[in-house]
């Protein structure tokens, strides 16, 4: 696992939320806070993504129109990680 502890912190937060709000996916705008300021989590989401643990969705509708949240998915290493670490999330749909 290459995350750090802040990174992982971070994918806790975005799993919690997808879990509270009932679907397996998420949004770059919907988090618990976890201390870190808005451009701090969008880093933080933005390093997720490189490293391969969330898939960030192409959901833009119309050429030019601005987005508030991007739409993500988890992907099979971001349950590795978290099954790694303990408490043990179970909020994955197979």
């Amino acid at each position: 696992m290459n995350l750090n502890k802040n990174e992982i912190k971070v994918l806790k937060s975005l799993v919690n939320s997808s879990a509270v709000n009932g679907h397996d996916f998420g949004f770059t705008d919907e988090y618990e806070d976890c201390g870190f300021s808005s451009h701090q989590m969008a880093g933080y989401i933005g390093q997720l993504s490189k490293k391969g643990y969330i898939e960030l969705c192409d959901n833009s509708t119309d050429p030019g129109t601005e987005c508030d949240a991007v739409q993500f998915n988890f992907t099979p290493k971001a349950k590795a990680a978290l099954d790694a670490v303990k408490p043990r999330y179970e909020v994955w749909v197979d």
